[in-house]
């Protein structure tokens, strides 16, 4: 399968006060990931006003759900590469591998295919696809906000039983929604070390999860990462500050 083929738009999620941290994303993407998918930001009116990327504008008084809802019913894409623009990517994706893991999620009829392994759930490995996990609904944790290819009317469904949640609450009611609704769920994993409290690193697609937490770097699971960056990018983490 040539998944630069599929159908998939790949939407970022962001906001006029991440201009630092887009820069970073998109350096990644360009060096990283070479797919041909189409593009565009999820973004504030002023963040559009200061970027040329292509966007869909969302009202910053809308729940993070309804952002969603909104620009996923003005398209008909049948796939959507879901991410944000702190979880950038810093080395080389392994190409085979994420070939092999979305050809094999949309061979089996996937809803929802993580780039990631997070504690907390249960899985077994996809028989023929190697670094491809099925979660299985008796999971403790299966909806994340990490980057992720989501069925578009999959993600509608999951959006709309929660459209007036933070992003925080959101993860934590969409565990129940997600088994209610028989979401089938993927993650890619080789041998990635458990980096944080919850989640493991990504050898398929090495990326930081995430950044930026209430505003300020996110130097303690990521600190040997974000520094070589800050100097390439001759960013200044005082400014934000850091955790």
């Amino acid at each position: 399968m040539n998944i630069n083929n599929l159908d998939i738009l790949r939407v970022t999620h962001t906001h006029t006060d991440c201009l630092d941290v887009v820069e970073l994303y998109e350096d990644g993407m360009t060096q990283f990931f070479p797919y041909k998918w189409p593009h565009l930001y999820l973004a504030n009116k002023e963040f559009a006003s200061s970027m040329g990327s292509k966007f869909h504008l969302y009202d910053e008084v809308e729940s993070y759900p309804t952002r969603w809802l909104r620009f996923l019913k003005t398209i008909k894409t049948e796939y959507i590469f879901l991410d944000h623009e702190d979880m950038f990517l810093y080395e080389q994706c392994d190409l085979n591998s994420i070939s092999r893991v979305i050809s094999g999620f949309i061979e089996n009829n996937g809803d929802y295919l993580r780039l990631i392994k997070s504690d907390q759930c249960n899985y077994s490995l996809v028989e023929g696809c190697q670094d491809l996990y099925k979660l299985k609904n008796s999971s403790k944790w299966i909806f994340s906000i990490q980057p992720s290819i989501w069925k578009r009317q999959a993600l509608i469904d999951v959006l709309e039983k929660n459209p007036d949640v933070d992003v925080w609450q959101l993860e934590v009611k969409s565990q129940k929604v997600m088994k209610n609704l028989n979401i089938q769920s993927y993650f890619s994993h080789r041998n990635g070390a458990k980096r944080g409290l919850h989640h493991f690193d990504s050898e398929i697609y090495p990326y930081v999860a995430t950044a930026i937490g209430k505003g300020k770097w996110n130097l303690t699971e990521y600190g040997e990462k974000l520094f070589p960056l800050f100097i390439k990018f001759k960013l200044d983490p005082s400014v934000r500050g850091w955790f």
